[in-house]
């Protein structure tokens, strides 16, 4: 029966160690920052309402009244 037991501890180990890292590796990937300024082409102006999304993620902003 101890050696059940034991077995069952190190299995709850195991697991929780395993979430804490996945759950470390989640949030460690969602903070950073965007800067820059979205400007038109032509007149150079800023956009206001630009989407700005990180390629290949969900991640990703939109430009103020400023373009920023």
């Amino acid at each position: 029966m101890k050696k059940f037991i034991q077995n069952i501890s190190c299995i709850a180990l195991l697991i929780m160690l395993a979430i804490t890292i996945t759950n470390t590796s989640i949030y460690s990937q969602t903070t950073g920052s965007i800067t820059g300024t979205v400007v038109d082409a032509k007149d150079k102006l800023p956009l206001v309402g630009a989407v700005i999304q990180i390629v290949g993620s969900s991640r990703g902003s939109v430009s103020d009244d400023n373009g920023e």
